[in-house]
């Protein structure tokens, strides 16, 4: 499985990283530290015809916010007829309020999830998304 995780704070990075190969060992990440690069990268996976299987999106993010990056890569999706890459956004708030998750849902966002990040919860949404 390759991931998309656009995070701009390299401590953030770090945990990711490190929750994640302590949960998967069968997941590759591609970074991007703003939305603009989440982007740019979602565009080159479009032209090598290799998709995301997954895409964890922080909501603040200097040049391009995780809320816009999402809305710009649905509309490629739309524009190019393809399937809807899953995206979890990532948030400050340990929980999402529901105004926030009606916020992410109408972005396009699948899913949320708060920082610190939790392992519980991310083996679980990663068990929806790649069974074993």
């Amino acid at each position: 499985y390759c991931i998309l995780v656009a995070e701009d704070n390299s401590s953030n990075r770090i945990v990711f990283k490190k929750l994640l190969s302590q949960i998967r060992k069968d997941i590759q990440i591609v970074w991007a530290g703003n939305g603009i690069e989440a982007l740019k990268k979602f565009e080159e996976s479009l032209a090598t015809g290799v998709p995301f299987d997954l895409c964890f999106m922080d909501i603040q993010m200097p040049k391009m916010n995780g809320i816009d990056a999402t809305k710009a890569i649905r509309k490629l999706e739309t524009t190019h007829s393809i399937c809807a890459m899953p995206i979890i956004a990532l948030t400050a708030d340990e929980v999402a309020d529901v105004n926030q998750q009606e916020k992410f849902s109408k972005a396009g966002m699948d899913g949320a999830l708060g920082k610190p990040l939790n392992k519980g919860h991310l083996t679980t949404l990663l068990a929806k998304y790649f069974p074993s």
